[in-house]
Protein backbone atom coordinates (compact mmCIF):
# COMPACT_ATOMS: atom_id res chain seq x y z
CA UNK A 1 0.00 0.00 0.00
CA UNK A 2 2.68 2.59 1.15
CA UNK A 3 4.40 1.42 -2.15
CA UNK A 4 1.60 2.67 -3.97
CA UNK A 5 0.90 5.55 -2.11
CA UNK A 6 4.09 7.04 -3.34
CA UNK A 7 3.61 6.20 -6.70
CA UNK A 8 0.44 7.99 -6.66
CA UNK A 9 2.31 10.84 -5.16
CA UNK A 10 4.88 10.46 -7.40
CA UNK A 11 2.15 10.38 -10.49
CA UNK A 12 -0.12 13.79 -8.87
CA UNK A 13 3.42 15.68 -8.78
CA UNK A 14 4.09 15.09 -12.14
CA UNK A 15 0.66 15.87 -13.18
CA UNK A 16 1.09 18.83 -11.90
CA UNK A 17 4.47 19.41 -13.29
CA UNK A 18 3.11 18.99 -17.09
CA UNK A 19 0.20 21.41 -16.31
CA UNK A 20 2.47 24.05 -14.79
CA UNK A 21 4.97 23.05 -17.45
CA UNK A 22 2.34 23.85 -20.49
CA UNK A 23 0.76 26.72 -18.68
CA UNK A 24 4.29 28.50 -18.44
CA UNK A 25 4.19 27.64 -22.32
CA UNK A 26 0.69 28.94 -22.60
CA UNK A 27 1.71 32.39 -21.10
CA UNK A 28 5.58 33.06 -22.17
CA UNK A 29 3.87 32.78 -26.22
CA UNK A 30 1.32 35.49 -24.83
CA UNK A 31 3.59 37.74 -23.44
CA UNK A 32 5.64 37.25 -26.47
CA UNK A 33 3.09 38.13 -29.17
CA UNK A 34 1.99 40.97 -27.56
CA UNK A 35 4.69 43.06 -26.57
CA UNK A 36 7.35 44.12 -29.31
CA UNK A 37 10.53 42.88 -27.77
CA UNK A 38 8.89 39.67 -27.73
CA UNK A 39 7.62 39.94 -31.73
CA UNK A 40 10.97 40.52 -32.66
CA UNK A 41 12.02 37.58 -31.12
CA UNK A 42 9.58 35.49 -32.98
CA UNK A 43 10.65 36.88 -36.19
CA UNK A 44 13.48 34.07 -36.60
CA UNK A 45 11.25 31.24 -35.59
CA UNK A 46 8.73 32.06 -38.19
CA UNK A 47 11.03 32.72 -40.75
CA UNK A 48 13.02 29.05 -40.06
CA UNK A 49 9.36 27.64 -39.61
CA UNK A 50 8.52 28.71 -43.04
CA UNK A 51 12.03 27.32 -44.63
CA UNK A 52 10.00 24.25 -46.44
CA UNK A 53 7.82 26.10 -48.40
CA UNK A 54 10.16 28.62 -49.57
CA UNK A 55 12.50 28.86 -52.49
CA UNK A 56 15.28 30.91 -50.86
CA UNK A 57 15.56 33.09 -48.10
CA UNK A 58 12.55 34.56 -46.29
CA UNK A 59 12.72 38.01 -44.56
CA UNK A 60 10.18 39.64 -42.21
CA UNK A 61 11.07 43.39 -41.39
CA UNK A 62 8.48 43.88 -38.90
CA UNK A 63 5.81 41.56 -37.22
CA UNK A 64 2.62 43.64 -35.22
CA UNK A 65 -0.42 42.21 -33.71
CA UNK A 66 -1.76 39.62 -31.18
CA UNK A 67 -0.75 36.55 -33.13
CA UNK A 68 -3.00 34.69 -31.51
CA UNK A 69 -5.89 36.32 -33.09
CA UNK A 70 -4.20 37.61 -36.55
CA UNK A 71 -1.24 39.00 -37.59
CA UNK A 72 0.09 41.67 -39.59
CA UNK A 73 3.91 41.19 -41.50
CA UNK A 74 6.15 44.10 -42.92
CA UNK A 75 8.09 43.89 -45.55
CA UNK A 76 8.11 40.47 -46.23
CA UNK A 77 10.66 39.46 -48.91
CA UNK A 78 12.24 36.15 -50.69
CA UNK A 79 15.36 36.55 -51.68
CA UNK A 80 17.36 33.78 -54.27
CA UNK A 81 21.07 34.03 -54.97
CA UNK A 82 21.30 37.63 -54.00
CA UNK A 83 18.02 38.36 -56.08
CA UNK A 84 14.42 39.47 -54.70
CA UNK A 85 12.40 36.88 -56.30
CA UNK A 86 9.07 38.30 -53.99
CA UNK A 87 8.17 41.17 -52.20
CA UNK A 88 4.65 42.10 -50.51
CA UNK A 89 4.90 45.47 -48.64
CA UNK A 90 2.32 44.47 -45.90
CA UNK A 91 0.72 40.90 -45.16
CA UNK A 92 -2.35 40.79 -42.48
CA UNK A 93 -4.40 37.83 -41.80
CA UNK A 94 -7.10 36.92 -39.38
CA UNK A 95 -7.41 33.36 -37.93
CA UNK A 96 -8.37 31.56 -34.74
CA UNK A 97 -5.51 29.55 -32.92
CA UNK A 98 -8.12 26.26 -33.06
CA UNK A 99 -8.37 26.58 -37.00
CA UNK A 100 -4.15 26.78 -37.28
CA UNK A 101 -3.23 24.15 -34.84
CA UNK A 102 -6.23 21.60 -36.31
CA UNK A 103 -5.07 19.02 -39.53
CA UNK A 104 -8.04 21.22 -41.51
CA UNK A 105 -5.93 24.72 -42.06
CA UNK A 106 -8.81 27.35 -42.28
CA UNK A 107 -7.70 31.43 -42.53
CA UNK A 108 -11.07 33.55 -42.98
CA UNK A 109 -9.07 36.87 -44.59
CA UNK A 110 -5.69 37.46 -45.73
CA UNK A 111 -4.72 40.89 -47.18
CA UNK A 112 -1.89 41.09 -49.52
CA UNK A 113 -0.94 45.32 -50.15
CA UNK A 114 1.84 45.60 -53.34
CA UNK A 115 2.67 42.46 -53.88
CA UNK A 116 5.46 41.77 -56.71
CA UNK A 117 5.74 37.88 -57.68
CA UNK A 118 6.62 36.12 -61.17
CA UNK A 119 5.16 32.88 -62.63
CA UNK A 120 7.06 30.52 -64.53
CA UNK A 121 6.09 27.84 -66.78
CA UNK A 122 8.24 24.93 -66.59
CA UNK A 123 8.49 21.67 -68.53
CA UNK A 124 7.07 19.85 -65.71
CA UNK A 125 5.03 22.71 -64.29
CA UNK A 126 4.13 26.43 -63.28
CA UNK A 127 5.76 27.45 -60.58
CA UNK A 128 5.39 31.19 -58.69
CA UNK A 129 8.87 31.66 -58.30
CA UNK A 130 10.36 31.95 -54.56
CA UNK A 131 7.37 29.79 -53.33
CA UNK A 132 8.13 25.56 -52.97
CA UNK A 133 5.49 23.27 -52.82
CA UNK A 134 6.64 19.84 -51.06
CA UNK A 135 5.87 16.87 -52.76
CA UNK A 136 5.12 14.07 -50.88
CA UNK A 137 4.98 10.11 -51.45
CA UNK A 138 2.30 10.16 -54.13
CA UNK A 139 0.97 6.41 -52.73
CA UNK A 140 0.27 7.96 -49.26
CA UNK A 141 -2.68 10.08 -48.06
CA UNK A 142 -2.15 13.81 -47.75
CA UNK A 143 -1.58 14.88 -44.32
CA UNK A 144 -4.57 17.79 -44.27
CA UNK A 145 -6.18 20.51 -46.27
CA UNK A 146 -5.60 24.20 -46.08
CA UNK A 147 -8.60 26.47 -46.80
CA UNK A 148 -7.96 30.22 -47.61
CA UNK A 149 -11.76 31.65 -47.74
CA UNK A 150 -10.92 35.29 -48.94
CA UNK A 151 -7.26 36.74 -50.04
CA UNK A 152 -7.58 39.87 -51.31
CA UNK A 153 -4.67 41.36 -53.35
CA UNK A 154 -4.38 45.15 -53.23
CA UNK A 155 -1.78 46.91 -55.96
CA UNK A 156 -0.43 44.04 -57.46
CA UNK A 157 2.18 43.14 -59.86
CA UNK A 158 2.61 40.14 -61.62
CA UNK A 159 5.06 38.75 -63.99
CA UNK A 160 3.72 35.90 -65.97
CA UNK A 161 6.24 33.49 -68.15
CA UNK A 162 5.02 31.23 -70.29
CA UNK A 163 8.02 29.46 -72.59
CA UNK A 164 8.96 31.89 -74.67
CA UNK A 165 6.38 34.61 -73.98
CA UNK A 166 6.53 37.39 -71.36
CA UNK A 167 2.99 39.46 -69.95
CA UNK A 168 3.53 42.14 -67.29
CA UNK A 169 0.24 42.73 -65.16
CA UNK A 170 -0.04 46.02 -63.06
CA UNK A 171 -2.05 47.58 -60.59
CA UNK A 172 -3.48 44.16 -59.81
CA UNK A 173 -7.31 44.28 -57.77
CA UNK A 174 -8.11 40.89 -56.93
CA UNK A 175 -10.39 38.76 -54.50
CA UNK A 176 -9.93 34.44 -54.35
CA UNK A 177 -10.31 31.66 -52.24
CA UNK A 178 -7.85 28.99 -52.45
CA UNK A 179 -8.07 25.35 -50.95
CA UNK A 180 -5.54 22.88 -50.76
CA UNK A 181 -6.08 19.24 -50.69
CA UNK A 182 -4.40 16.83 -53.30
CA UNK A 183 -4.83 19.56 -56.12
CA UNK A 184 -5.33 23.40 -55.80
CA UNK A 185 -8.34 24.98 -56.28
CA UNK A 186 -8.77 28.87 -56.62
CA UNK A 187 -11.73 30.42 -57.30
CA UNK A 188 -10.92 34.14 -58.73
CA UNK A 189 -14.35 36.45 -57.60
CA UNK A 190 -12.78 39.43 -58.64
CA UNK A 191 -9.82 40.32 -60.57
CA UNK A 192 -8.53 44.09 -62.42
CA UNK A 193 -5.17 44.77 -63.94
CA UNK A 194 -3.82 46.17 -66.91
CA UNK A 195 -1.01 44.00 -68.92
CA UNK A 196 1.92 46.62 -69.53
CA UNK A 197 3.50 44.92 -72.40
CA UNK A 198 0.75 44.53 -74.86
CA UNK A 199 -1.68 47.55 -73.29
CA UNK A 200 -4.70 45.01 -72.92
CA UNK A 201 -6.60 46.36 -69.63
CA UNK A 202 -8.84 43.65 -67.97
CA UNK A 203 -11.96 45.19 -66.30
CA UNK A 204 -13.57 42.53 -64.48
CA UNK A 205 -12.75 38.23 -64.43
CA UNK A 206 -13.89 35.48 -62.66
CA UNK A 207 -13.28 31.93 -63.19
CA UNK A 208 -12.24 28.41 -60.99
CA UNK A 209 -8.64 27.32 -61.43
CA UNK A 210 -7.74 23.73 -60.56
CA UNK A 211 -4.11 22.45 -60.53
CA UNK A 212 -3.25 19.06 -60.63
CA UNK A 213 -0.36 17.07 -61.22
CA UNK A 214 -1.44 16.70 -65.42
CA UNK A 215 -2.69 19.92 -65.62
CA UNK A 216 -4.31 23.42 -65.12
CA UNK A 217 -7.97 23.62 -66.04
CA UNK A 218 -9.93 27.16 -65.76
CA UNK A 219 -13.86 26.78 -65.88
CA UNK A 220 -16.01 28.48 -66.50
CA UNK A 221 -13.60 31.93 -67.47
CA UNK A 222 -15.50 35.45 -67.92
CA UNK A 223 -13.77 38.57 -68.84
CA UNK A 224 -14.02 41.93 -70.02
CA UNK A 225 -12.09 44.61 -70.93
CA UNK A 226 -12.75 48.44 -71.72
CA UNK A 227 -13.93 47.64 -75.24
CA UNK A 228 -16.42 44.37 -74.49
Amino acid sequence: MASRSRLAGIARKAAWGLLALVVLVVVSVYVLARTDWGRARLLPVLESGASRYIDGELHIARLEGSLLRGATLHGVTIVRNGQTVLSIERVEGQYSLRNLLSSAILLDDIILVSPRFTVTQYPDEWRAEGIRIPKGDPNEPSGGTVTLRRVEIVDGQIAVRPEGQAYDLAGVQAEVSVAVTDEINVGVERFTATETLGGLVVTSLTTHVRFTDERITLDPLAFSTPTS
